[in-house]
């Protein structure tokens, strides 16, 4: 789809219309230049002989960089219709990387009114395109769409922007577009914007546009800045002033990188595969991260009881220290649903084993935890020991099938599931754990490539390596051999293959909904299960950057995530540091302690009792709002809602939301406002346009405003949203105990005394509950004076009896009556001076409609 408009900003801006000769070519001013020698930034005359610009310069911008005429690529053989376009693509006059292909195809689709998809890669030979990820692809095309697009023929280019605003999206032609067998980069003009995503990386929130360089390329290495971590998500949304929001989405799985530099600009380079880009137009940045998971899947709902508390540490020596631990984590008092071990159970190390000394009695451990409504799960590695006598049946049986990289499944064989699911099965049978963790899964190498070493093969030195000096370093050899093809295409995917195998072997081995915890991501995911943040350390800047961390993987599509609460990695207990990181450990979607073998416990039983009290008090909290947390959980599963929420994604046009990355949502109704600077008795929280309601004293507080909060150190600041209706429980010590409690529910009013709420209720564990209609959700809706119960989906087989109902932000005359069902009178206490309404509402079961008038 060509628009004529668009051919002549063509003319104007990627032509220059007229603008000849070198010096001519050259003149751009610091902010325009895209970099031309990434591999060797300094060398002026290799620079030159490239044919590209050299004004040397110290600061971030590049001294090499390309003419504004560097050749490109032109199309012929276009063919176009509404919604979609189609050509061959040719090179003018071949680029300075190795094995440049001459010519490419590229097809551009509207596939539906808010997604575009761009395809671009060789004509004459099949290159690598990312199995799996996609689940819902689409053929069709649009006819209508809220942005609209065009393209320039010589040199190639899309242009997009927004129907609305007139906003321009996506302009590629403010650079060169290259394209060699283990080089493609892509530059594209963006509007004034706050940028978010990519990982996994370390970062703040907004990520910098100060050329500033995010690498892409699964690798075990701890969290620090400016490194390329365990997973690979390349894509980001793109905030602009008004509220606005698109995303990129660049599925391509190699070692890749994107450079941000003012403007702003991006350019993208991987050094394979292909050009598959999704751009998604939102229009706000809740509707941009559903329609990425509308493409890549939808999240797994969690288990109920992995919702709770879970307590880990490398190090155990034997079971005894477990249990240990369970006893004196269950004196505490504090909520704690489960008891990981890791891979110290192991006899030598081997997965699928237990040590007959140290861990005997494990199976018989495994049977109390659960007779006390507890949960274990434990480690698998993806490496299997090498015993070539036949003794250990994983090794011997993966070797027989073909199975193995190295000493590691390859999950990409399509017989690796089956033999996956049977090592499983048989390890339940010795010990029956309830969830697994995969760990080491990027993959992890303690060797750089193999014992031997790697060949020296383009793939294991290719021409450029983005962010590292040699892509095998701590991993395989990219020349190692899988059933799909390379490990230097499928290196970043592993962990995502190790997922999806262990979570189908899960849910059929156990028949219930699974649970598997993976190190190692990908893009897509969400739909087999969660993600810790890797062994981070016990400092403050760790507690503080955990929540960009946790809130990045929520835009991703992956909700269940936490970090290791307290830092994995300690030399000493701090125990004010712990205490507030249990606080806010108590708000993350995934809630674990962990730490390294060689640190001290840090798990709440071996500190004082004040800081076991302070961690007793949030997690009874959380377990009390579970019913609220199941249920974000359940929207993300069917709709791609966001649980663990920045607040920009609910506040897209409150500019002062766009750069908040020390508080957070559940939702849109919890704000949690953590302390975490050493020593803070203060702590400064943003308060968007709406009523907030303390949640200690049920006070309204300010609304569109910073405030300064006194921060206790027992204390975790914490609201509910105006216009909310909270489902929540009475805390016990476990999930399961909770469970048995009734409900109440929690009204916070908007300005017009207005709310609305839904609680989505299940077994907690079994599989198929939409397809079966094994659910109860129940809405709920507060206007004026009026409030409705109103179930949509009942499941008949589990009361959920109702005690209590709380109001506040009722700022009416104190009612004289309150009816149920228009006739039945309850008792009811309204405290004037904080506007909160207490009602008693004992003996009503949320699967019946029901109203109260308040009188």
């Amino acid at each position: 789809m060509i628009f004529s408009i668009l051919a002549l900003w063509f003319c104007l801006v990627l032509t220059s219309c007229g603008t000849t000769g070198e010096a001519k070519s050259c003149v751009l001013d610091l902010n325009s230049r895209i970099e031309c020698s990434p591999d060797q930034p300094k060398n002026a005359s290799l620079c030159v002989s490239r044919g590209c610009c050299w004004k040397e310069f110290t600061g971030p911008a590049p001294s090499c960089f390309y003419p504004w005429n560097y050749p490109g690529y032109v199309a012929v053989k276009e063919n176009s219709s509404v919604g979609s376009y189609s050509a061959t693509l040719r090179r003018q006059k071949a680029s300075y990387w190795p094995e440049d292909i001459a010519e490419l195809v590229v097809s551009v689709r509207q596939e539906c009114p808010y997604r575009l998809h761009v395809r671009i890669t060789d004509a004459s030979l099949p290159r690598f395109e990312v199995p799996f990820v996609v689940k819902n692809h689409s053929e069709s095309i649009s006819p209508d769409a809220d942005f609209e697009w065009g393209v320039s023929s010589s040199p190639f280019a899309l242009k997009m922007r927004r129907k609305r605003t007139g906003s321009v999206l996506v302009n590629t032609g403010i650079g060169p577009f290259l394209f060699a067998n283990q080089f493609i980069q892509l530059s594209s003009q963006l509007p004034p914007s706050s940028i978010y995503g990519l990982g996994e990386v370390r970062d703040h929130l907004v990520r910098a546009t100060n050329w500033t360089r995010y690498f892409l390329f699964a690798r075990d290495h701890q969290p620090v800045e400016n490194m390329n971590l365990y997973g690979v998500h390349p894509f980001f949304l793109v905030l602009e002033p008004d509220g606005s929001c698109f995303g990129m989405f660049l599925l391509n799985a190699n070692a890749q990188e994107f450079l941000f530099q003012p403007g702003p600009t991006v350019t993208w380079r991987s050094i394979g595969g292909m050009i598959d880009l999704y751009v998604f137009t939102g229009p706000t940045p809740a509707m941009v991260v559903q329609q990425l998971q509308e493409l890549v899947g939808f999240p797994a709902i969690p288990p109920y009881w992995s919702l709770g508390f879970h307590v880990c540490k490398y190090g155990y020596h034997n079971l005894s220290d477990v249990q240990t631990v369970v006893a004196e984590m269950q004196a505490t008092g504090i909520p704690y649903d489960t008891q990981w071990i890791d891979l110290d159970y192991a006899r030598d190390k081997l997965i699928f084993t237990v040590d007959p000394v140290r861990f005997a009695g494990l199976t018989a451990f495994a049977q109390r935890l659960h007779a006390e409504d507890m949960r274990l799960v434990v480690i698998i590695d993806p490496a299997l020991g090498v015993i070539e006598d036949g003794s250990y049946e994983p090794y011997a049986l993966a070797k027989q099938l073909g199975l193995l990289i190295l000493n590691s499944t390859d999950f990409t064989n399509p017989l690796s599931p089956p033999y996956w699911q049977s090592m499983i099965a048989q390890f339940r049978a010795l010990v029956p754990v309830d969830g697994l963790w995969i760990d080491m899964n990027e993959p992890s190498n303690f060797a750089n490539g193999s014992l031997d070493g790697c060949p020296l093969s383009s793939v294991d030195v290719p021409p450029y390596a983005p962010g590292t000096a040699r892509l095998f370093d701590f991993t395989l050899c990219m020349s190692a051999k899988q059933h799909l093809g390379a490990h230097y295409d499928l290196h970043s995917l592993y962990g995502y293959t190790e997922a999806m195998a262990t979570y189908q072997a899960l849910a059929s081995v156990l028949a219930t909904r699974p649970f598997v915890l993976s190190r190692s991501t990908f893009s897509g995911q969400g739909p087999f299960g969660a993600h810790w943040t890797g062994d981070n350390a016990a400092t403050y800047h760790d507690l503080a950057v955990s929540i960009p961390e946790v809130l990045t993987f929520s835009l991703f599509g992956i909700p269940f995530v936490g970090p290791d609460i307290c830092g994995y990695y300690s030399d000493r207990l701090d125990e004010p540091l712990c205490q507030r990181w249990q606080q806010v450990g108590a708000f993350y979607p995934f809630s674990r302690n962990h730490d390294c073998f060689a640190c001290p416990r840090h798990d709440p039983a071996v500190f004082s009792r004040a800081m076991q009290e302070s961690t007793r008090k949030a997690y009874l909290i959380r377990y009390s709002l579970l019913p609220y947390l199941s249920t974000l959980f359940h929207r993300a599963n069917q709709t791609g809602e966001t649980v663990a929420r920045p607040l920009f994604v609910e506040f897209p046009d409150d500019p002062e939301t766009h750069a908040v990355e020390a508080q957070f949502l559940w939702g849109g109704c919890l704000l949690i406002s953590p302390a975490l600077q050493e020593n803070a008795t203060t702590v400064v929280g943003y308060f968007p346009r709406r009523p907030w309601y303390d949640w200690y004293s049920g006070r309204v507080t300010v609304s569109g405003e910073w405030l300064t909060m006194d921060v206790p150190l027992d204390t975790i600041p914490l609201h509910l949203a105006g216009g909310c209706v909270v489902p929540s429980q009475l805390a016990s010590v476990t999930t399961a105990l909770s469970r048995k409690n009734p409900f109440t529910l929690l009204i916070a009013l908007d300005a017009d005394m207005q709310a609305n709420g839904e609680l989505f209720w299940d077994d907690g564990e079994s599989l198929g509950v939409y397809a079966a209609k094994n659910y109860s959700l129940i809405h709920f809706t507060f206007q004026q004076d009026r409030f409705w119960s109103i179930p949509r989906n009942v499941d008949f087989n589990s009361p959920m009896p109702l005690t209590n109902v709380t109001v506040m932000g009722f700022s009416r005359s104190p009612p004289t009556r309150i009816l149920l069902n228009d006739t039945l009178p309850l008792s009811f206490d309204f405290v004037r001076r904080i506007g909160v309404l207490y009602i008693s509402v004992s003996g009503i079961d949320l699967k019946w409609p029901f109203t109260l008038a308040i009188l």
